[in-house]
């Protein structure tokens, strides 16, 4: 599990295949190819920060739900630093969507 801070608040990214199913019905981005050597999914999150904004908001929306915030509230809380802290802390998490992406394989 990644976090990272924003609002004041600790946000959880926690890889499972329920939050990996929502992340790709929510943004299309399928995080189960994401070691993949063939697949382009780490460098499109990596050259497209809206893109993988959109995954974090995915990937935090029970939280948000819970907290009764909007993913707009949310990112427009983000400023440069904590944007990075943000893109830090779920941009590595290629070993727990691998095991995520290998539990869910039938």
């Amino acid at each position: 599990m990644r976090t990272f801070r924003a609002m004041e608040q600790d946000w959880h990214i926690e890889a499972n295949y329920g939050s990996l199913r929502r992340v790709k019905n929510d943004t299309g981005v399928d995080l189960t190819k994401f070691i993949a050597p063939e697949d382009d999914t780490h460098s499109r999150l990596v050259s497209d920060p809206f893109l993988m904004m959109e995954v974090v908001c995915s990937f935090v929306a029970p939280q948000l739900e819970q907290r009764r915030i909007t993913a707009e509230q949310l990112l427009n809380s983000l400023d440069e630093e904590s944007g990075d802290a943000t893109f830090r802390a779920t941009s590595r998490p290629a070993p727990t969507i691998a095991a995520a992406a290998e539990q869910a394989t039938p």
